[in-house]
């Protein structure tokens, strides 16, 4: 995500700390949440740093998830309150619902129409939910403008959800094509809204359609980075230490130990959660359904390899190199491997000048032998294994098809999501450090047609725009 939004919220955090002149008595609430952001952020630059040693790479869940948003910080008037389960009454007071069929406007954000239950009945998979946190640049920083929830079409029509409640930022989690509501994690603006939540990372709901927010129970450990949703409506989260488990109903479950990467990747059906070992010769097995966890060998002695996308439901596909002691990567034996959930190993060849070597925060599963990924176009210029990326390609078996290039905004960062043949590309330039909003494109597999469902804001007049799409969510998409 361009900015990301963790960058974004640190700096938000530290604008709303200055305008404060006293906190509330009792502001452990908020001070865990500084923390735990600035806490996020740390760790999400050691696993980067990580990466480049282990070829490991840098995943954010796309499960059946997505969006995150953020607004100027709350004026001083009374916070306001939010709901936990099981009362059902709105989390805050919402505004009127605008006038049906008229276009709505904000700065940064994408004209949009009103989201109404018509609409929204009519969503199925491919339509996508994105949150808009647009923010313009500052002496001091970024300067955020009001966020805004999208949901868009497969064909980029946009309709505007209902405004977010104040003092929040909803970090969508799932969504499942049709509903209402929207799985979010709830993170405060205002220490008067943060000393109002049951904890430090806190899980609810959103409805789009209203506005109101609920809280519930699930309350992952503190600082817990999401990594998806299963088809089965099992939330997976990991606290750097080990992948846990929140089913629908019943007690969590603690899936194993994790390698320090937050990369994990999610089988087709839900079942086995993939992550790169610490030294990068294998590949962690987690079991959902809570049996142990397992580990296959790559095969690899001398070298690295990293998972990259599942391949099928019993195969994934992984970028490898040996050590060689000098050169660059194409020096290094670069090749690509399918490794089976029993341990076999297929080579599918050594990459060669101008093929793509996947690189963080890697692919996604399309079909049985398709993935997609993105990708450093290999050349005596690609110095390590943790290159920025050229593009987001797609692999079937030895064979690449470039499906989006840096372009002319030279984008260097492409994270991926695939539902129904279409891949959605949401592309930034993200890896070079680089202040400027993403964009979210959809390629139809197989017909070269594409179109873009999340643009970057638009010009006005302004200080340039450094942010603007926050987060999405594909309907249907499983982490």
């Amino acid at each position: 995500m361009t900015r990301d939004l963790d960058d974004l919220m640190a700096a938000a955090l530290a604008a709303r700390e200055r305008t404060l002149p006293g906190l509330p008595e009792d502001a452990t609430a908020w001070t865990a949440t500084v923390a735990r952001v600035r806490r996020r952020r740390r760790a999400r630059h050691t696993a980067t740093t990580v990466s480049a040693l282990a070829v490991a790479g840098l995943v954010a869940g796309a499960g059946w998830l997505g969006v995150t948003a953020k607004e100027h910080p709350a004026p001083a008037v009374p916070p306001p309150s939010v709901t936990s389960t099981p009362t059902s009454a709105p989390a805050v007071p919402t505004p009127a619902s605008p006038t049906v069929g008229a276009v709505l406007t904000s700065p940064g954000v994408p004209d949009a129409r009103p989201l109404d239950a018509a609409v929204l009945a009519g969503t199925g998979p491919g339509w996508v939910v994105a949150t808009y946190w647009p923010a313009r640049d500052g002496s001091d920083g970024p300067v955020p403008a009001t966020p805004a929830v999208l949901v868009v079409s497969p064909t980029g029509e946009r309709y505007r959800a209902h405004a977010l409640p104040p003092g929040i930022v909803p970090r969508v989690l799932s969504w499942r094509s049709g509903a209402a509501q929207v799985r979010v994690e709830v993170v405060p603006t205002d220490p008067r809204v943060a000393a109002s939540l049951p904890g430090a990372t806190t899980t609810g709901t959103l409805d789009l359609l209203t506005g109101a927010l609920t809280t519930d129970q699930v309350n992952p450990p503190d600082g817990a980075t999401y990594v998806a949703t299963t088809p089965a409506g099992v939330e997976l989260w990991s606290d750097g230490t080990a992948l846990r488990a929140f089913p629908p109903s019943g007690a969590p479950r603690d899936l194993g130990a994790t390698a320090a990467s937050t990369a994990f990747l999610v089988s087709p059906d839900g079942s086995l959660v993939a992550q790169t070992t610490d030294d990068a010769t294998g590949v962690y097995l987690f079991h959902v359904d809570g049996g142990p966890r397992t580990e296959v060998r790559t095969g690899v002695t001398d070298g690295a390899c990293q998972a990259v996308a599942w391949h099928d439901a019993t195969s994934l596909l992984v970028s490898c190199f040996d050590f060689t002691g000098g050169g660059g990567v194409l020096d290094w034996n670069p090749r690509l491997e399918l490794v089976t959930t029993s341990g076999d190993t297929t080579p599918l060849g050594r990459l060669r000048a101008g093929a793509p070597f996947p690189v963080r925060p890697f692919g996604t599963y399309v079909s049985d032998g398709v993935v997609a990924t993105a990708g450093a176009a290999l050349s005596p210029a690609v110095a390590t294994a943790d290159a920025c990326a050229t593009g987001a390609y797609l692999l079937q078996g030895s064979a690449a098809t470039l499906l989006q290039g840096a372009g002319s905004r030279h984008d260097t960062f492409f994270r991926l999501a695939a539902v129904g043949g279409t891949v959605y590309v949401e592309s930034s330039h993200d890896c070079a450090a680089a202040d400027a909003p993403a964009v979210l494109t959809a390629h139809r597999v197989g017909t070269g047609a594409s179109v873009v469902l999340a643009p970057a804001p638009a010009a006005d007049g302004g200080a340039r725009w450094v942010a603007g799409l926050a987060s999405w969510v594909v309907g249907g998409a499983v982490g």
